[in-house]
């Protein structure tokens, strides 16, 4: 370590023109030159391969958009930027103590041997784990579906069936009947008999179905659930507008290829039998001369009674599922060597008649 006297005196020997080596000089030529602990090393351009022509293009793409993107998070203000974060996990958060609940309560109906209430529970806990990461598909690929497949909703239809499958595999199994009627059939009003809340699960195992059901406004507002039902393509129905532009947007989807579903009962059966129809769908139905798919489902009511399925404590007791395909009735008619078109009561009458049928059937075996 040099003294610092030694180092000044070091440095003024080299910056002075003056200070050239002679032998009267002797003393500066004493003084030990400091020793630099990183030396400098001559620098050299690392070696790099030649680039090609595509990432040469990509990057010419991307980076503007880049460059445009960080540009746009950091003009944003920073209690914006709080905010909307907090707007996106707040409801998830909220919306995830329904499954917490559930399953603690499966837990509690499993340690005191309740089966049915162990099932019931565990089935709303799943159906809620399941709901939340597939709902996160569901929103942030709404602009790509509203843009280039905004009747249909494909990718829509296919991650609401399986959740709805994946929901019910473990619990009950679903036999589907007389699906081969649906072939080539296209836009159609599917009708069926209403008796518990797994009918719209049950529904989800129809291929050929991509379920739209009517289902109240104020549902549609719940964060989270009310948007994901929005994106899929469910229609709302405002009861202070009454079912005339109900009837507009239910026409509108039929003319642009898409199918409607209705539970034409209005509500869930309290006895098991059938109810009588409203002529909503079936006013539709004639309006735009497409044919009407009468379905039955059983079992569903003794599986899951009404007034012991979400609310309260759930019951879901073991059995299987049967949904039956009707042929498709026509909204014209032959008379007299002629084609004729149904009225919507006929039309109402006959589908009616074509789901008892089965329904009766069934209570006859039983």
């Amino acid at each position: 370590m040099l003294h610092p006297f030694a180092r000044s005196l070091h440095v003024l020997r080299r910056r002075s023109p003056i200070c050239a080596p002679s032998k009267s000089v002797s003393f500066f030529h004493s003084i030990p030159r400091p020793h630099h602990p990183h030396p400098r090393r001559p620098h050299r351009r690392p070696h790099r391969p030649r680039a090609s022509f595509y990432p040469l293009v990509m990057k010419s793409l991307y980076r503007p958009l880049t460059a445009a993107s960080s540009k746009l998070v950091a003009s944003t203000p920073h209690k914006l930027r709080k905010y909307a974060w907090r707007a996106l996990w707040v409801p998830y958060a909220t919306l995830s103590l329904i499954p917490i609940s559930f399953s603690t309560v499966a837990a509690y109906k499993w340690c005191v041997g309740d089966r049915e209430g162990f099932r019931g529970t565990a089935f709303y806990a799943l159906t809620g784990w399941l709901c939340l990461p597939l709902s996160l598909p569901v929103l942030f690929g709404a602009p790509f579906v509203l843009a280039f497949d905004p009747d249909q909703r494909t990718l829509m239809d296919r991650i609401q069936k399986l959740w709805g499958r994946s929901t019910t595999r473990p619990f009950f199994h679903t036999n589907v009947v007389g699906a081969g009627v649906l072939e080539d059939l296209g836009p159609a009003v599917y009708v069926s008999n209403h008796q518990s809340w797994l009918d719209i699960y049950a529904l989800f195992w129809i291929d050929a179905l991509q379920l739209k059901i009517v289902a109240k406004k104020e549902i549609m507002m719940i964060p989270v659930i009310g948007w994901v039902m929005s994106v899929i393509g469910h229609i709302p129905f405002d009861r202070k507008t009454g079912g005339k532009k109900l009837l507009e947007d239910c026409g509108y989807m039929l003319e642009k290829g898409t199918d409607v579903f209705f539970f034409p009962e209005g509500t869930r059966t309290k006895d098991g039998k059938l109810q009588d129809f409203k002529l909503g769908a079936f006013v539709l139905a004639e309006r735009h001369q497409v044919p009407v798919v009468p379905i039955t489902i059983l079992n569903t009511g003794e599986m899951m009674p009404r007034g012991k399925e979400f609310w309260g404590t759930p019951m879901l007791r073991e059995g299987e599922v049967t949904i039956i395909i009707h042929p498709p009735v026509m909204p014209t008619k032959m008379n007299v060597g002629k084609e004729h078109r149904k009225t919507a009561k006929e039309i109402c009458t006959e589908v009616h008649e074509v789901i008892d049928s089965k329904l009766l059937s069934k209570v006859i075996k039983s």
